[in-house]
């Protein structure tokens, strides 16, 4: 997809003295998130028919102060858009705006977070979503950037995903505002937020003190389905009706797997299964 990315007037020589440093130190984690969604093949056209009807020419600058809105493409795993509210907030000219750019300029501390965040979205649009929800739901977290001119500043990640009409997805609509007023002290939490009555998702500490593989006990392949009917928001009385038990064996299960994982309640149980490849 070709497109014309206003420009402005600010230098991009100064950005680049900036971030060039960083370059190195993050291209395997670039390298990984792109990889991550290499693995991912869907059918060809996919890129034409989610972006039928789009104009990135006649898409709006920003409309909020201290925000900018970003278009990530899938399949090429690049930015096919940025508008000019990036130079407000990090001080770099949207022409220059890629991906390793942009890693360049996440904080150290928060690097590792951002790469398991966006495995961890992934895993949830690809693995626990139906394709007639992935279109809706609101993804969010927080994080930390180093602009231009050195200063720290919280960003507001907000995306949803563009889908073809068998919602397949091939683009990431980003929207990143500055939110450095807010008193943020955690960076560990992501938010699914689904709309059309699609269920909701809440995770805390989604990349520290997480059960290593070899730590995990062993979850026979009832409990496996037990678990990814649970993943995607079903009750037990749904559960129940989709494999043809009772609920009282439904509830027994997941008893079983909260008390084989130590885990407190669902939410946690299905993403230490998600994290650590046992249901996707």
């Amino acid at each position: 997809m070709e497109c014309d990315v206003p420009r402005s007037s600010l230098p991009v020589k100064r950005t680049f003295n900036h971030t060039i440093a960083n370059m190195r130190n993050v291209q395997s984690i670039v390298d990984e998130v792109r990889k991550m969604w290499s693995t991912y093949s869907p059918v060809e056209a996919i890129h034409a028919a989610a972006t039928s009807g789009l104009s990135l020419t006649g898409l709006p600058p920003s409309l909020l102060p201290d925000c900018y809105c970003c278009l990530y493409n899938l399949h090429r795993q690049s930015f096919d858009y940025a508008d000019p509210g990036v130079t407000a907030v990090l001080g770099i000219d949207p022409g220059v705006f890629d991906l390793s750019t942009w890693y360049s300029m996440v904080h150290t501390d928060d690097l590792e977070g951002v790469k398991w965040k966006e495995q961890y979205v992934r895993d949830f649009l690809l693995g626990r979503v139906s394709p007639a929800h992935r279109s809706g739901y609101r993804i969010s977290y927080v994080f930390r950037m180093i602009s231009s001119d050195g200063k720290e500043k919280k960003i507001l990640h907000l995306a949803c995903a563009l889908t073809d009409r068998d919602g397949e997805p091939s683009h990431l609509v980003c929207i990143h505002t500055d939110v450095s007023f807010l008193d943020i002290e955690r960076y560990d939490r992501i938010s699914f937020v689904g709309t059309s009555g699609a269920p909701s998702f809440y995770v805390q500490e989604t990349f520290t003190d997480v059960q290593k593989p070899d730590d995990l006990p062993e979850i026979s392949l009832r409990e496996k389905e037990i678990l990814i009917h649970l993943s995607r928001g079903l009750s037990s009385k749904q559960i129940a009706s989709e494999l043809n038990i009772s609920m009282h064996t439904v509830d027994t299960h997941r008893r079983n797997l909260l008390r084989k994982t130590k885990t407190k309640n669902t939410l946690q149980l299905t993403a230490l299964c998600v994290k650590n490849g046992i249901i996707l």
